[in-house]
């Protein structure tokens, strides 16, 4: 993010967290996703931080809103807000699905992070 406050580049941020997956885990041990929201927490602290240091970031997205299939790891990582049964098709919603929401809606802002010196600022285009 610092080299785009030196060159002036606006940037699109696409963020994904890859959970990985294995016959064995349940709907439950994928919709428990607390490593995802701790990231995406981390990141936008780290995103907040380069905004107020002058980058400019046009927009940020998670990849992706469902468990889907990716062309060099198939169905094994998880990446999708919502966890995808490939068999039945069900979407059910992962934490970090109702922490994102929560964070959209502004009912997070102002919550302390990670660092506990820094807070993370609500940001409007």
């Amino acid at each position: 993010m610092i080299q785009c406050t030196r060159y002036l580049v606006c940037v699109y941020v696409f963020l994904g967290y890859a959970q990985g997956s294995n016959s064995s885990m349940s709907a439950k041990d994928f919709t428990n996703d607390t490593p995802r929201i701790n990231y995406i927490r981390d990141y936008l602290t780290f995103l907040a931080s380069a905004i107020r240091n002058g980058a400019d970031v046009r927009g940020y997205f998670i990849w992706s809103l469902l468990d889907c299939f990716e062309w060099t790891s198939g169905y094994t990582l998880r990446l999708g807000l919502y966890h995808v049964d490939f068999n039945t098709l069900k979407r059910t919603p992962k934490l970090s699905a109702n922490w994102f929401r929560k964070f959209l809606k502004g009912s997070l802002v102002g919550t302390r992070l990670r660092d506990k010196s820094s807070q993370l600022q609500h940001y409007t285009a």
